[in-house]
């Protein structure tokens, strides 16, 4: 069957057998579009690196693809994981194939945080949002702690008022869960609601009838970054690095902020603690430190 699929921006050739019963064992195990298309992509990338079908390669030969990926393309800690993970998948899991055994190759340096910004320095960058939607997002996401396309997807009925939380409908790894909601937020989140009336997303794009994109959002997030003159780096992922620090130096315990970021882990929430003093003040929200929070003062 001839499929013609855009990936990457780039119209892709037929599908190959090989590929529609890869991505079909995939959606059969609830992975997410996004995995899909990036666990494609790096078995297509193989395959185009040899020059042959992925499934006649031989042990030594994607272990040295490996090794390739880690030493010529320099591949950082994070892509390096992803591609071991797809081809453990590919080769163990979709093609039962036992005797590949590959090792993950020794990795330069650790994986890091970027540089946690101030409760101050992200009020800026929030103030330095170009409209109210942009300021009131760019809010939302570090309140609550959300992932970018978290927050993008957010519908009226996700927000919890009565309860000062918000739920998270099939975040990472298709969980559903409540993260927490300021007051401050929620304020403003209606103040927006007033005023722009987004209808069925709480975030729409131009078209209305479907959500804030993710690299709308960071473009958004960028732009702000730049008007607002704070020097950091890293994306808009960094806000939600910011509301773990935030709330581990306000007193949270590790346990409560790992269930609000939705971490599987948390060994991967505790690595906030390099940031924290150990003498943690007593438990209060960090937004609730900032005297002239408003966000929309000329509005």
């Amino acid at each position: 069957m001839l499929l013609n699929l855009i990936q990457g921006g780039r119209i892709m050739e037929k599908v190959s057998p090989l590929r529609e019963q890869m991505i079909s064992a995939m959606k059969l195990r609830n992975m997410s579009p996004l995995t899909i298309t990036v666990y494609v992509r790096i078995i297509r990338e193989l395959s185009e690196f040899y020059g042959v079908s992925p499934d006649t390669l031989k042990s030594d030969e994607v272990q040295a693809y490996l090794v390739h990926l880690n030493e010529n393309r320099q591949l950082s800690y994070g892509s390096m994981n992803v591609a071991f993970a797809s081809l453990r998948f590919f080769y163990g899991t979709f093609l039962r194939r036992n005797e590949m055994c590959l090792v993950m190759p020794r990795r330069k340096g650790c994986k890091t945080l970027p540089r946690i910004l101030t409760l101050e320095e992200v009020m800026r960058i929030i103030r330095s949002g170009s409209t109210l939607k942009h300021r009131t997002f760019l809010l939302t996401v570090y309140g609550c702690g959300l992932r970018v396309g978290e927050a993008c997807r957010l519908r009226p009925e996700n927000i919890c008022a009565d309860d000062l939380l918000v739920r998270v409908d099939q975040g990472k790894g298709n969980k559903d869960r409540y993260t927490l909601l300021p007051q401050r937020v929620l304020e403003e989140l209606r103040n927006y609601w007033r005023v722009t009336n987004p209808g069925e997303w709480i975030f729409p794009g131009r078209d209305k009838t479907c959500h804030f994109s993710k690299n709308s959002a960071q473009d958004v997030y960028y732009k702000s970054v730049k008007r607002s003159g704070v020097k950091g780096n890293g994306g808009i992922h960094i806000l939600r690095h910011c509301f773990a620090t935030h709330l581990l130096k306000a007193g949270w315990d590790v346990y409560t902020i790992s269930r609000f970021m939705g971490h599987r882990s948390l060994a991967t929430t505790s690595r906030y603690l390099n940031f924290v003093n150990p003498n943690a003040r007593k438990q209060k929200n960090p937004l609730d430190a900032v005297e002239d929070w408003k966000i929309h003062p000329s509005e």
